[in-house]
């Protein structure tokens, strides 16, 4: 869903199962994985018509507040700098 339904139509914020906003312009990614005990989570915030993806964890029951914390902070650097011109944020190069 990431790689071919976002880039033509967004995250699929319809679909509470699948996106859903946290806090503060943080939002997060929901794979079905049912079976499984640890699912797959990406948290991303949106730029515009950009989507940036600041942190993948495996989540077991709530999102914990350090992951929400720690791509809260992703998010200020990258809004801190004009994109456009390459910055390395933290290994990723924006």
């Amino acid at each position: 869903m990431l790689r071919d339904y976002t880039p033509q139509h967004g995250p699929p914020f319809e679909v509470e199962e699948r996106a859903k906003r946290l806090r503060d312009g943080i939002c997060e990614f929901r794979a079905r994985e049912k079976r499984r005990e640890r699912v797959p989570r990406i948290l991303f915030f949106e730029d515009g018509m950009t989507v940036i993806c600041t942190t993948a964890f495996l989540k077991s029951s709530s999102t914990p507040d350090f992951e929400i914390d720690q791509a809260i902070e992703i998010r200020k650097e990258y809004l801190r700098h004009k994109p456009g011109r390459l910055h390395i944020l933290r290994g990723w190069g924006v």
